[in-house]
C-alpha cells in the first residue's frame, strides 16, 4: 500500500510518496531535487508507525539537502 505526505525537511517544503518495503520518492522543489530509494525495512530498526519514513527522512536531512546546498 503507497501512501502520500506533506511536510518539511530542513525548512524546505517536502512531498514523499512511499512504498511497499521502503521504496519512496521524495520532492523538495526549492532545491530542484527528487530523492528516490529502495530498501529492506527488515534491516531497519527504528521506533515508527513507518519503520522506513523516519530513516529516509533523517538520511535526506541530514546528508543530502546538506550537499546540495552547498
Amino acid at each position: 500500500m503507497a501512501h502520500y505526505q506533506a511536510g518539511e525537511i530542513n525548512g524546505k517544503e517536502a512531498f514523499s510518496a512511499k512504498g511497499y518495503t521502503g521504496q519512496s520518492v521524495t520532492v523538495i522543489p526549492e532545491l530542484d531535487l527528487i530523492v528516490t530509494t529502495t530498501t529492506n525495512w527488515k534491516y531497519i530498526v527504528v521506533n515508527s508507525g513507518d519503520p522506513t519514513a523516519k530513516f529516509i527522512n533523517d538520511y535526506i536531512s541530514e546528508y543530502i539537502t546538506p550537499a546540495v546546498n552547498e
